[in-house]
């Protein structure tokens, strides 16, 4: 009732007590009101980041990259990976993805605005394998373990020249100290040492490379961080891993409330690690909100018992079909998530979230599309499988198939209504003008539903 007082021991901390100031208005216009309350507030996990995929479907651009920053720190976010595996213009390179990267030009813009909102912008890499973009290129298939394969051969003494350029280039570009390489889903190497004739071991090559490329970065003064998917499938090289790595935890489901599987032999080892849950929405027609949230809450649980510095929220877009603004609700959520210290309050999320977006004229509507598009994707799931978006692209009378769905004739009709639902309350919004650049968005994804 005497006014607002904000106190913090940095600039971030000021920047946070504003985002929290903004979201406890209640009202709008002359109308708006502020309750008298007085908060301690302060972050559950250190760093709380989101991951957006630009290498598989949608190259975003600076703009639109800019604008998720500036979403993801009103949700008190201070990371964003940019996970590229070739998609980020490095010098010396110019047949590499030439019409489908950012420029250095480009990425130090984001690098300066997301500082300015206290959001530390980090490249995500892939300096193992993914790398089918540089070896489909004739003059460096040769350092791939297979023919224009997907994976570096560390026994080829062409590769660590070209990664001491690569981790160069990125260390001048992206000041964070932080780098995420990658060396997750490693499969060729396997066959490649198999087929060469070559009685190395291939655990043997992949410690070998993932300590070259730590070496690299740690000369520019960079803490490391890699995918512990290979740990797990080698649980002998734990002993043998570089100094100071920071190990991602990543799994897209939580069939397993404990994590165990991916926690416990970081834990044993006492290896820093930070979880990696994320977004499902890189195979559905819109996103899987049931899978992600549980994901990210069951997840975040595990770590937060078992010392995670972090949590990093991915957003892949492993088809081209993906429309990225459809899944701002769950960044939402997985940015919010890490700095709560109880968990979220899924129930009412939807309704929350659109308070905090959109006009009062509009939220309720935007929270009740989001909720009947969350039911007709779970659904629809239920009938063609977790992989909905290539159910778009089914012969619906291919007779397997038609008689699948004839078996579910009621369900799909309950799935259409949800779906035209959702399309009826967005059209609402969209006629009120506002935020046109999410609704249409939405339109799109509730369209696609009922199709």
């Amino acid at each position: 009732d005497r006014g607002i007082r904000i106190h913090a021991r940095s600039s971030a901390g000021i920047f946070y007590g504003a985002q929290t100031l903004r979201q406890l208005v209640e009202g709008e216009g002359v109308q708006a009101v502020l309750p008298v309350v007085e908060i301690h507030d302060w972050p559950s996990l250190a760093y709380r980041g989101t991951m957006v995929d630009i290498s598989h479907g949608p190259l975003l651009t600076e703009d639109e990259i800019e604008r998720q920053i500036d979403f993801l720190s009103r949700w008190k976010a201070n990371q964003y990976y940019i996970y590229n595996e070739d998609s980020v213009e490095l010098l010396g390179y110019p047949l590499l993805n030439p019409e489908g990267r950012l420029s250095q030009e480009e990425v130090r813009q984001i690098v300066v605005y997301g500082r300015e909102r206290h959001i530390d912008v980090i490249p995500a890499l892939d300096l193992y394998g993914h790398q089918h973009d540089l070896f489909r290129l004739e003059q460096y298939s040769e350092i791939s373990d297979e023919p224009h394969g997907t994976e570096f051969d560390p026994r080829n003494p062409k590769a660590m020249p070209l990664l001491s350029d690569w981790a160069s280039q990125f260390a001048d570009l992206f000041p964070s100290p932080f780098v995420s390489i990658g060396f997750d889903e490693v499969f060729q190497i396997d066959a490649a040492t198999r087929e060469s004739g070559f009685a190395t071991d291939p655990t043997a090559l992949f410690v070998k490379q993932l300590t070259a490329v730590s070496a690299l970065f740690q000369k520019h003064q960079k803490h490391v961080m890699a995918y512990s998917d290979m740990l797990a499938k080698y649980p002998d090289i734990f002993s043998e891993l570089p100094p100071g790595l920071i190990a991602v935890a990543w799994h897209s489901t939580s069939e397993d409330p404990t994590y165990k599987r991916w926690l416990a032999p970081l834990v044993a080892h006492n290896v820093p690690y930070v979880l990696q849950p994320g977004v499902k929405s890189y195979d559905q027609i819109t996103p899987d909100d049931d899978t992600a949230y549980e994901n990210i809450d069951t997840f975040l649980a595990a770590g937060k018992y078992s010392g995670a510095l972090g949590l990093i929220n991915s957003v892949w877009s492993d088809d081209a079909q993906l429309l990225l603004r459809m899944s701002l609700p769950s960044m939402a959520y997985g940015a919010a998530a890490p700095w709560q210290s109880v968990p979220m309050n899924r129930a009412d999320f939807f309704s929350d979230y659109a308070r905090q977006m959109y006009p009062a004229a509009i939220a309720p509507d935007i929270a009740s599309a989001l909720s009947d598009m969350s039911i007709a994707e779970s659904d629809i799931q239920k009938v063609i499988g977790s992989q909905s978006m290539f159910g778009l692209w089914e012969d619906p009378f291919f007779p397997p198939y038609y008689k699948k769905l004839a078996a579910h004739r009621e369900d799909l009709h309950e799935t259409r209504m949800h779906a035209e639902q959702a399309e009826t309350a967005l059209i609402h919004a969209r006629s009120l003008g506002v935020d046109l650049e999410t609704v249409n968005s939405l339109i799109i994804g509730s369209e696609l539903l009922d199709y």
